[in-house]
């Protein structure tokens, strides 16, 4: 899958002299990557990158047991996770 910033605005990270840098966002993308097969039965992660602007990822789907999408509750705390962990970082 690929997910791209809104606008395409380079908000993950920089790119200087080929060594990438992540930003704060960069970072909690990369972080909820990780944990994601923590929140999911019968995926697991392959390939994910980071670039300044959208992410790369492969999920495999795994197993026969079909489970349904998350909620909007689970949504809604994903996006308090996000706001709270910037709302950290300003001070």
């Amino acid at each position: 899958m690929a997910i791209c910033v809104e606008t395409r605005k380079c908000l993950l990270g920089a790119i200087e002299d080929s060594d990438r840098s992540l930003s704060i966002y960069g970072t909690i993308a990369a972080n909820f990557w990780e944990d994601l097969i923590n929140h999911y039965l019968n995926i697991e992660l392959d390939g994910f990158v980071v670039m300044s602007n959208h992410i790369h990822g492969i999920i495999k789907i795994v197993g026969s047991t079909r489970r349904l999408a998350p909620t909007n509750t689970t949504n809604k705390t994903i996006r308090n996770r996000i706001i709270n962990t910037n709302e950290n970082h300003k001070n």
